[in-house]
This record gives C-alpha cells, sequence and structure tokens, in this order.
C-alpha cells in the first residue's frame, strides 16, 4: 500500500542494524535501493504505521466525522452516477483496442504472420476481455445506491478492527515524501476495481511532529510533516 512520491516505486519494510547493535525497523524506495537516483528518505517503520492508525481513529472517531464522511461519500457517488466517466473511459479503451484486432486480422488475412504478429493479438484479446469485465463491473457499480446508515456502519465496523486488519479494509494508498504523506481511503469494501486509483475529494489535511530516522549516521530527528486524507 506505501509508494514513493518522487519515482512512484514501492516502498518496502526492511531491518537494519546500528553501530551499537540495535535492530532498527524502517521503510526504504524500491527505486532508491535499485539505484534509479531516488532521493527519498529512508523513514521510521513504526512512525509511518503509528502515524496512519492514529490519523485513522482521529478521524472516524466521533459520529460527527462519520456523518461528515458519510455526506461527503454519497455526494461522491451521485457525481458519478451523473457523469459516468469512469464508464466512458473503459468505453472509449475498449473501442481503441478493439479497432487494434480488427487492424491486426486484416493483416493476418494478408499473409502478413509473424510470431510478434501473434503474440500482439493474444495481449490486445486478453486486454478486451478485462475491459469487458471491468465495464461490466461499472455498469453494476452505477445501478448501486448508497445509504448513510450503510457506509457509517461499514466505517464504525472498520475502526474497530485491530490495526492491521482496519489498515487492510479501510487504507487504499499511502504516499510518502519526505516532507508529507498522503492518505487515500477506501468507502466501500468493494473489491472490484483495484485499478482505479481515482480520488474523489480531499477531505482535510492537517500535520503531525514526527520523529525520522537517518540510518546512515543513525540519528533521530524530528520534522513537520503535511497530512492530506483522501477519501
Amino acid at each position: 500500500k506505501v509508494v514513493c512520491g518522487y519515482c512512484g516505486q514501492p516502498i518496502s519494510a526492511e531491518t537494519g542494524t546500528s553501530k551499537s547493535g540495535a535492530v532498527k525497523r524502517y521503510y526504504k524506495c524500491l527505486g532508491r535501493k535499485h539505484g534509479n537516483k531516488c532521493t527519498k528518505s529512508v523513514v521510521r517503520k513504526d512512525v509511518i504505521e503509528n502515524l496512519v492508525v492514529e490519523t485513522t481513529h482521529q478521524l472516524l472517531d466521533t459520529s460527527a466525522a462519520l456523518y461528515m464522511v458519510a455526506d461527503r461519500i454519497i455526494e461522491a457517488n451521485q457525481k458519478r452516477l451523473r457523469d459516468q466517466s469512469v464508464l466512458n473511459s473503459l468505453n472509449k479503451e475498449l473501442a481503441t483496442v478493439e479497432k487494434s484486432i480488427s487492424n491486426l486480422l486484416m493483416a493476418l488475412e494478408q499473409g502478413v504472420v509473424t510470431p510478434s504478429t501473434k503474440k500482439r493479438l493474444e495481449e490486445l484479446e486478453a486486454r478486451q476481455e478485462d475491459i469487458n469485465a471491468r465495464i461490466l463491473v461499472e455498469r453494476v457499480r452505477l445501478t448501486v445506491q448508497l445509504s448513510k446508515d450503510e457506509i457509517v456502519k461499514y466505517l464504525k465496523t472498520a475502526i474497530k478492527k485491530e490495526p492491521q486488519q482496519m489498515i487492510d479494509l479501510l487504507v487504499k494508498q499511502v504516499v510518502l515524501y519526505d516532507d508529507k504523506v498522503e492518505i487515500t481511503y477506501n468507502y466501500t469494501d468493494n473489491k472490484e476495481d483495484p485499478d482505479d486509483d481515482r480520488r474523489d475529494f480531499l477531505l482535510c489535511e492537517t500535520t503531525f511532529e514526527t520523529p525520522l530516522y537517518e540510518i546512515k549516521t543513525a540519528r533521530t530527528f524530528t520534522q513537520t510533516m503535511q497530512v492530506f486524507i483522501y477519501f
């Protein structure tokens, strides 16, 4: 769920040992690790995890907050129903793929047959099948009307889970920078469309004083980080 805000690569948990022999657990950008010159600094594992958990608890700890989030979710869902932007985008993508398939079939009919042509046709047909499945899911989704009570019940259930379960259920993605964190939450437990990375709205913005860890010098320092919360 954690990605680098600078290079877009995943950020993974690692373990290191300081000069004193103390074990340090931290998150490190795979882009930096693999030498793509990413400058994202290393951050302590417990700091980021606690920040996400505490932010989630604070965000949804009151009935007023829950109902405010529910209202915003309903607004976002109604907007989606009106503009059908996701469905329109999928239909355009499908038309492009179908045109490419048609062109390749014409080439095959004219005797242009190569291993790369056949491979490309198979790839396009697989993509066509995937898009058709996503279109079906989106059409069903557009018929679903979310109620405020259902949303509030879902959120209340989610925040009562153990931290790991709560994160699995609620958090969609955490984007790390050196001076800010962007947390995007799911507002439904529907897993049908994991590729949909749209953000429906910025719920709030806050700041945290966070202790960070520098591996090379084994130095711990405090830094103010902006936290942007999306649903």
